[in-house]
C-alpha cells in the first residue's frame, strides 16, 4: 500500500514537472527565435543543429583557441566570406565585427560606446579576485572614467616622458650589455623574455620610482608576481574551459596569490610614498606614483582604486611594450633584407652617440615606420569591445541597441583596401599617409591607450 501510494505521488510530481520543463525550452526558444531574426539580416558564420541554436559559434572558437590562434584570425578568415560587416554567435548572444572605418570611427569616437562590462570584470576580477580592478583599463563608468584618465594624463604626456630619456637609455644600456656578454655563439636565450625584464626595469623606476633590477636578476618575486598576474588574465580571456576543471583549484590558488601579493606591494609603495610626501615633499620624485598618492591624499580616494591604477600602469607600460618589441625582432628576423635601410639609418642619426635625444627619435623616419608595421600586424590589444547604447547602422545594416561590437586592429590591420599584400612586412606603407580609423594600435577616441607616447620612445630607443 505504501508503495502504490509512493508511485502515485511520485507519478503526479513528474508529469507536471516534465510539462514545466517542456514549457520552458518552449518559451527560451521562441525567446532565443525572436532574438535571432533581429540579426537575421547581418551575414555571418552559420550555426546548425539544436545545440549551435543556443550555443552558436562556441565550438568553433573553441578550436581557434587550442590550436594555439586568437580570435580575430577567425575575423580574417570569416571576412572574406562575409564581408565587411558579419556577426558571430556565441551562446545566446550575437557579436557583431567590422573593419570599416567609418564604422570604427564613428562606434570609438562619435558615439564613444562604452567597453563591455562582464569582459573587462574578467581582466579587472580574475578568478574573483581583485587585480586591475576598476583602473583606467577595466572601468567601464564613463564618469568615473574620465575623472581618473584627466589625474594621470600629465604624467603619461610626450613633455614629461622626455625628461626620462635617460632612464630609457639607461635601462637599454644594461640589457645590451648583458646580451654582449651572452653572445658566445653557443648560449641559447629567450629575447621575449629579456626584453620583458628591460620593460619592468623601465616602467618601475621612470613611472614608480624604484629599482627591480629585473636585467641582472631575473628571478625576483615582484616579477614572478607579475608574470604569474598577467597569465591568470590571459586564462580567464582565452580558455573558457580552465574554470570548469575542478583539477585546476590549485593552479587557481596559485594565481590569486600572485595577484595579491602583486597587489599588497603596490600598497606598500603608495603608503610609503604618502609618507615620504608629508615628511619633505621636495625630495619626493616627480613621477606618476606621486600624482597617484596626491590624488588619493587630496581627494581621501579608497587606495584600492589607486591600486588599480599602479597595477594598469604596469601593463599599459611594460607588458604590451614588451610585446610590441619582441614582435618587431621577430619580423626583422623573417625579413632581413630591411635590416641595411634601417642600419643605415640608425648609423647616420645617431653615429657614435651613447645617447638618444629627443630630436634623434624625432629623425628616426624609417625606424618609426618598421615598429608601425610591427603594430600593425601585432597589435598590443587585438581586440577592443564595446557596447551599442542605441539602434545604429554599419553601411546598411542596422545594429540593433545593446549589441556588443568587436573591434579588432589585428583585422583591420590585415584589410586589403587600405594595406596592399596585408600578410607582407612592408614598413615603407606608413611613408604615406594610412588612414587613422583603418590603423588604430592604441585604439582611438576618449578612451585611447595612455601609454601609446611611451611605448613609442621606448621601442624607438631600444630598435636603435
Amino acid at each position: 500500500m505504501d508503495f502504490l501510494l509512493f508511485e502515485f505521488n511520485f507519478s503526479s510530481y513528474l508529469i507536471p514537472s516534465a510539462c514545466l520543463i517542456v514549457f520552458l525550452l518552449a518559451y527560451f526558444t521562441f525567446k532565443q527565435y525572436l532574438y535571432r531574426q533581429k540579426y537575421s539580416h547581418i551575414p555571418g558564420p552559420p550555426t546548425e543543429g539544436i545545440l549551435e541554436f543556443f550555443f552558436g559559434n562556441f565550438n568553433t572558437i573553441v578550436k581557434c583557441l587550442t590550436e594555439k590562434n586568437i580570435i580575430p584570425d577567425l575575423y580574417v578568415q570569416w571576412s572574406k566570406k562575409y564581408g565587411s560587416v558579419f556577426k558571430f554567435q556565441i551562446f545566446m548572444k550575437y557579436v557583431i565585427v567590422t573593419n570599416e572605418p567609418n564604422a570604427i570611427k564613428e562606434i570609438l569616437i562619435n558615439k564613444n560606446y562604452p567597453k563591455n562590462e562582464k569582459i573587462y570584470s574578467k581582466i579587472g576580477f580574475p578568478f574573483n579576485e581583485r587585480f586591475m580592478g576598476l583602473g583606467l583599463v577595466t572601468e567601464t563608468n564613463g564618469g568615473q572614467w574620465r575623472k581618473r584618465r584627466q589625474i594621470f594624463n600629465p604624467g603619461f604626456h610626450r613633455s614629461v616622458l622626455i625628461n626620462c630619456l635617460s632612464q630609457f637609455n639607461e635601462k637599454t644600456d644594461q640589457l645590451m650589455e648583458k646580451l654582449y656578454k651572452l653572445a658566445d655563439g653557443k648560449t641559447e636565450i629567450s629575447l621575449f623574455k629579456e626584453i620583458n625584464r628591460m620593460t619592468l626595469d623601465i616602467i618601475s623606476s621612470v613611472a614608480f620610482g624604484f629599482c627591480i633590477d629585473s636585467i641582472n636578476f631575473p628571478d625576483n618575486q615582484f616579477s614572478l608576481n607579475i608574470i604569474g598576474s598577467f597569465e591568470a588574465v590571459n586564462r580567464c580571456l582565452t580558455d573558457p574551459l580552465f574554470m570548469m576543471n575542478p583539477l585546476n583549484y590549485w593552479k587557481k590558488q596559485k594565481y590569486k596569490k600572485y595577484i595579491r601579493d602583486l597587489r599588497n606591494f603596490a600598497r606598500v609603495e603608495i603608503l610609503d610614498r604618502l609618507r615620504d610626501l608629508h615628511q619633505n615633499e621636495t625630495s619626493v620624485p616627480d613621477d606618476i606614483l606621486t600624482a597617484i598618492v596626491n590624488k588619493c591624499k587630496d581627494d581621501k580616494i579608497e587606495i584600492e582604486s589607486f591600486i588599480d591604477d599602479f597595477i594598469t600602469f604596469f601593463n599599459a607600460g611594460q607588458e604590451t611594450t614588451a610585446n610590441s618589441i619582441a614582435f618587431c625582432f621577430l619580423e626583422l628576423g623573417k625579413n632581413t633584407h630591411i635590416l641595411p635601410r634601417l642600419r643605415e639609418e640608425i648609423d647616420s642619426v645617431l653615429g657614435a652617440k651613447k645617447e638618444i635625444s629627443l630630436d634623434d627619435l624625432t629623425k628616426l623616419e624609417y625606424t618609426e615606420c618598421v615598429f608601425k608595421e610591427t603594430l600593425r600586424l601585432w597589435p598590443p590589444a587585438p581586440e577592443i569591445l564595446r557596447v551599442s547604447t542605441d539602434d545604429f547602422y554599419i553601411n546598411d545594416f542596422k545594429i540593433p541597441k545593446n549589441t556588443q561590437i568587436n573591434l579588432s586592429p589585428y583585422f583591420s590591420g590585415r584589410n586589403e583596401k587600405y594595406f596592399p599584400n596585408p600578410d607582407k612586412f612592408i614598413p615603407e606603407r606608413f611613408l604615406n599617409e594610412i588612414s587613422s580609423y583603418a590603423y588604430f594600435p592604441f585604439s582611438l577616441g576618449p578612451r585611447n591607450c595612455i601609454g601609446r607616447n611611451f611605448a613609442m620612445i621606448e621601442s624607438k630607443i631600444f630598435m636603435s
